[in-house]
C-alpha cells in the first residue's frame, strides 16, 4: 500500500514538474507563479524519498520475520512468534533440506514469474519518469538546491531498475538450478545434495536481501492463482510431493 502510494506521489510530482516547466516557458507568466509549484515539488521529493526509507524499514522487517518462518515450515521448529498460512505449498514433505530447498524454490518461482510479467512496466515508468526529470531539471531550473532535488527522482529510479533487473536474473537463475538439483538429485550423494540447495538458497536470499524490491501487488493477485497450478505441475514433474 505504501509503495503504490509512492508511486502515486511520483506521478504527482512528475506532472508538477511539467506543468512548471510549461509555465517557466511563458513570457506572460509571473515567475512567481512557477516558484508556487516548485516549491511544494521540492516538499513532494522530499516526502518521496523519507516515505522511500519508510518502506524499505518495513520491507527488512518482514523480510527477516519471512526468512525465520521459511526456517519453522521447513525444519518444523518453533523460531517465528507467528507462523504464515497457506505461504507455502509444500506441506506434504518431510521437514529437512529437501523441504527447505522445494520451499525456497516456489518463492524463487513466484518472484521470477511475477517480474517477467511486471518488469517491462517498470522499465517502462522509470525510463520516462527518469527521462523526463533529467530533461525538466537541468534545463528549467536555475535553482541549485531546486536542481539536486529533482535529480534524486530519476537516480533513485535508475537504482530500483537496476536492483529489479538483478532480481530478475536471480530468480530464474535460481529455478533454473533448482530445476538441475531435483531432476539429478537421486545420482547426487546427501551431502552434495543439501550442499546445492543451500547454495541455491543463500543465493536467493542474499539478491532478495540486498535489492529490496516489492513484487507488484497487483500482478501478483491476477497471477497467483495461474501461478499455484504452474508450481503444481512443477512440483509433479520433479517428483516433489
Amino acid at each position: 500500500m505504501l509503495d503504490a502510494l509512492n508511486n502515486k506521489l511520483m506521478y504527482f510530482s512528475t506532472a508538477l514538474l511539467i506543468i512548471g516547466s510549461i509555465l517557466k516557458s511563458i513570457p506572460a507568466v509571473n515567475l512567481a507563479i512557477s516558484s508556487w509549484i516548485e516549491i511544494p515539488n521540492a516538499v513532494l521529493i522530499v516526502a518521496i524519498f523519507v516515505l522511500g526509507l519508510i518502506i524499505d524499514y518495513i520491507y527488512r522487517n518482514a523480510e527477516t520475520l519471512r526468512r525465520i518462518d521459511l526456517v519453522d515450515n521447513s525444519f518444523g521448529t518453533r523460531l517465528s512468534e507467528k507462523k504464515s498460512k497457506d505461504y507455502y505449498t509444500n506441506d506434504e514433505n518431510d521437514f529437512g533440506f529437501k523441504k527447505i530447498g522445494i520451499n525456497n524454490f516456489e518463492s524463487a518461482f513466484f518472484t521470477y514469474s511475477i517480474l517477467k510479467e511486471s518488469i517491462n512496466k517498470e522499465r517502462f515508468k522509470s525510463g520516462i519518469i527518469s527521462f523526463l526529470f533529467f530533461i525538466f531539471a537541468i534545463c528549467g531550473y536555475e535553482k541549485i538546491l531546486i536542481l539536486i532535488l529533482q535529480l534524486t527522482i530519476p537516480f533513485a529510479l535508475i537504482s530500483r531498475l537496476y536492483k529489479t533487473e538483478v532480481l530478475y536474473c536471480c530468480s530464474k537463475s535460481v529455478c533454473d538450478n533448482y530445476r538441475s538439483i531435483f531432476d539429478k538429485a537421486k545420482e547426487l550423494s546427501e551431502t552434495k545434495f543439501h550442499a546445492e540447495i543451500v547454495k541455491n538458497l543463500l543465493v536467493y536470499e542474499s539478491n532478495l536481501a540486498w535489492s529490496c524490491i516489492l513484487l507488484d501487488d497487483a500482478t501478483y493477485h491476477s497471477m497467483n492463482e495461474t501461478l499455484s497450478a504452474e508450481w503444481n505441475n512443477i512440483k509433479v514433474d520433479y517428483d516433489l510431493t
